[in-house]
């Protein structure tokens, strides 16, 4: 499955029985479950879940593969294992069968399963592939959801004049051959003969590969077909049914037990249908195969003791989950392992019908660490486990696709310069993907209705797992993608140190070999890749049409490529300076502190009248100049670790403190009494305008001609007319300008969003 996903497969979703959940528990191997697969356990009282299938969906396409072979190194290679394969071209009436069993299992008694509402939009999928296709109906999909598999071979055994011979080719039987007795009387048929496979057959625990304690007369026989000269041990599963007047052929999961055949097992088998006698099984006698020791476990039949198992979700800081088949105490301890470590998140409550939930930051904080997280519940000597499936991860795949797994990379610290080339590629492709600010926007607002149709809402999880929407406040559920942003937002604004800074050390001690040296080689030629199509993503991010929306996300990406691949200063520079000129409408928490925090950097490092007139400019039309007091030293550390300072910090906040610009002292100007002296306006007194500005104090009536702007403008927002490059560029460094339509002439002044006269 992890070479499943790492080849583009999107959006796995596997059901698998207690058993099939145990053995993933204890095979280490399965490092994606929970993150880039889903892995929703099924409960069933009576017998086992046993159907072995396969559909793989794309936008025009679909693939179907029923079988024997489970989803395990033997079903998939180790075994002689028989799969039908199919496509929406050649079987359509298949996939419609597959949805009904799908259905009948989501929405039926005869199993219990974490998700259902995820196997009836999957069957709705199934459906949409096939639309206006029909076959013959001579391949279909036969279950037991319904109907009991032996009742419809029966229908069509009698369509067919009646069965004359059967022939089982399985591994398991039952001992005393109950299941094939059952179906010979079932078909009124005594020439019944069963396959003996030369290579062996897998062994099992509570079925026998003969019915050795029968009194059953079961010829033994070899196969003329081309996969009986198999020398892998037979785990397939097939039954030829020779009729009067055609044949029925039988294959997938169902074994020659009672179990299999009649239930109370979940089984899926394919059946041909065909309308003639040719191509029977040529079978010869031989002697049955050897008795085995029910000693190795393969297939688990009807009554086997099964271990409780769990389904969970972890949806922004909230666990939510179900033991399937309920929980016998009303509460218990509820613990995880994460990359090995275990965190205890304390005592739950459990509902009648086994669900819990909880909340846990740690937990959510931990989420993005490399490998499944395991959640335990228990009380006592009972316990259940499942696999924690991670909401974020799941929302985070559904939306990017290919990119996602080098999305989580990043934010599990385990990202390569080829990821990071990868991703910042993919936001130029849209600027509209990066991440927001808000924990309600996800990729921004540029489709927010394909947000709310494709995101699983908290509490549409919170249903099918019975548990109370109450239990969690809207940060609590927020999304999984919206979760998944702002934690990359916050990755970001981290400090990881340079990439291949080990091999960058050894290559300056002349230590480096020849394979690493070409491998430093290819990272560094990524990080220039990387760093050209910044430059182009900042252009087309920052552009006035979107009106700063993207400012926050683009400055915390600055930030993280300053850390990993460490540019030249001021290139670094360059980044923020467009950033800042492209800030634009509200300006959140974290970006205010950024920009604060940057200002004051700016200045430490280039201390010149120049930078702290534009630098506390900036800070008033944003409405920022009361935060210099709190500016943080400590953010944004690796923009910090780079820019060369020339003075210290200290100083360069108190020069922006002390200073003013034109639109400060025009406001002082304008509270300033007629009557009374003007205070020194250094910053106006240097500006051309000046002559003019002052009349606004001596003459009153002036002012009303004054013309006020909160930023900016290319034209007079009096007469529309565009100004002149000149007056353009006044009022965007020296925020008062005129304009240069000669019937209009009004002064025109930038005064910011949050300005308190001084």
């Amino acid at each position: 499955m992890d070479a499943f996903v790492r080849g583009g497969g999107r959006d796995p979703l596997i059901l698998a029985d207690t058993q099939g959940i145990t053995h993933a528990l204890a095979e280490q191997g399965a490092r994606l479950v929970g993150r880039e697969y889903e892995l929703l356990p099924v409960h069933q009282n009576a017998g086992v879940f046993h159907p072995k299938i396969s559909a793989f969906l794309d936008e025009e396409d679909a693939h179907l593969l029923v079988g024997s072979g489970n989803l395990t190194f033997g079903g998939w290679g180790g075994n002689a294992e028989l799969l039908e394969h199919f496509h929406t071209g050649n079987a359509p009436r298949l996939f419609s069968d597959l949805a009904d069993y799908l259905e009948l299992l989501a929405t039926g008694e005869l199993v219990e399963i974490a998700a259902p509402e995820r196997i009836m939009t999957f069957a709705e999928e199934l459906r949409a592939t096939i639309s206006g296709k029909t076959d013959n109906g001579r391949v279909r999909l036969l279950h037991n959801a319904g109907q009991t598999i032996v009742g419809q071979l029966h229908e069509e055994a009698e369509n067919l004049g009646g069965a004359t011979r059967i022939c089982f080719a399985a591994p398991f039987y039952d001992l005393d051959g109950r299941g094939v007795r059952d179906l010979a009387n079932l078909l009124n048929c005594e020439d019944i003969w069963g396959y003996v496979h030369q290579g062996g057959e897998v062994q099992g625990v509570s079925s026998s590969n003969w019915p050795h304690d029968s009194d059953l007369t079961l010829r033994a026989g070899h196969i003329s077909e081309a996969w009986a000269s198999d020398q892998r041990r037979l785990h397939a599963k097939s039954v030829e049914i020779v009729c009067r007047s055609g044949r029925l052929l039988l294959s997938g999961s169902a074994n020659a037990t009672r179990a299999g055949l009649f239930g109370p097992n979940s089984e899926a088998a394919v059946l041909r249908i065909f309308p003639s006698r040719d191509q029977v099984w040529s079978i010869s006698d031989c002697s049955p195969p050897p008795r085995q020791a029910l000693d190795e476990q393969d297939d688990l039949e009807a009554g086997a003791e099964a271990t409780k198992v769990l389904g969970a979700e972890l949806q922004g800081s909230a666990v939510v989950g179900k033991v399937m088949g309920g929980w016998p105490f009303a509460d218990g301890n509820l613990r995880c392992s994460i990359a090995g470590t275990t965190l205890d998140l304390g005592n739950v409550t459990v509902g009648d019908d086994g669900s819990f939930a909880q909340h846990s930051l740690e937990m959510a904080d931990k989420a993005w660490q490399t490998g499944r997280i395991i959640l335990t519940l228990s009380n006592g000597d009972i316990q259940a486990s499942g696999f924690l499936s991670v909401k974020a991860v799941s929302d985070l795949a559904k939306r990017t696709g290919k990119t996602g797994p080098r999305i989580l990379a990043i934010l599990s610290g385990t990202e390569t310069p080829t990821d990071v080339a990868a991703i910042i590629s993919w936001f130029h492709e849209d600027p509209d993907r990066l991440p927001r600010a808000s924990s309600t926007s996800d990729f921004g607002s540029k489709r927010p209705e394909e947000v709310q149709v494709e995101l699983v809402s908290a509490s549409a999880f919170a249903a099918n797992y019975n548990v109370h929407d109450d239990h969690f406040t809207g940060a609590e559920r927020e999304s999984g993608l919206s979760y998944a942003m702002r934690a990359l937002l916050d990755a970001f604004r981290a400090t990881s140190g340079p990439f291949n800074e080990e091999a960058q050390a050894a290559r300056d001690r002349g230590e480096l070999d020849a394979g690493a040296e070409g491998d430093l080689v290819r990272d560094e030629q990524k990080n220039e890749q990387t760093l050209l199509t910044f430059g182009k993503l900042l252009s087309a991010a920052m552009a006035s049409g979107h009106s700063g929306a993207h400012a926050e996300a683009m400055l915390a990406l600055a930030h993280y490529l300053t850390d990993r691949i460490r540019p030249e200063p001021e290139q670094v520079l360059q980044w923020v300076d467009r950033i800042q000129r492209g800030c634009g409408g509200k300006i959140s928490e974290e970006l205010a502190q950024d920009l604060v925090a940057l200002a004051v950097l700016q200045v430490a490092n280039r201390p010149y009248e120049q930078q702290i007139q534009s630098t506390r400019r900036f800070l008033v039309r944003h409405g920022l100049i009361n935060r210099l007091k709190n500016a943080d030293a400590q953010r944004l550390p690796a923009m910090a670790s780079v820019i060369p300072l020339q003075i210290k910090r200290s100083d360069a906040l108190q020069k922006i403190v002390d200073a003013r610009t034109c639109s400060e002292e025009l406001q002082v100007l304008l509270s300033t009494p007629t009557e009374q002296e003007l205070p020194p306006l250094p910053a106006l007194e240097q500006h051309n305008l000046w002559s003019s500005l002052r009349l606004l104090h001596s003459d009153p009536g002036r002012r009303e001609r004054l013309l006020t702007l909160e930023e900016p403008a290319d034209a007079c927002p009096r007469c529309n007319i565009v100004l002149a490059t000149s007056a353009r560029e006044d009022l965007r460094l020296l925020d008062v300008s005129k304009c240069t339509n000669g019937r209009c002439g009004r002064l025109i002044a930038v005064v910011g969003s949050d300005h308190e006269p001084r």
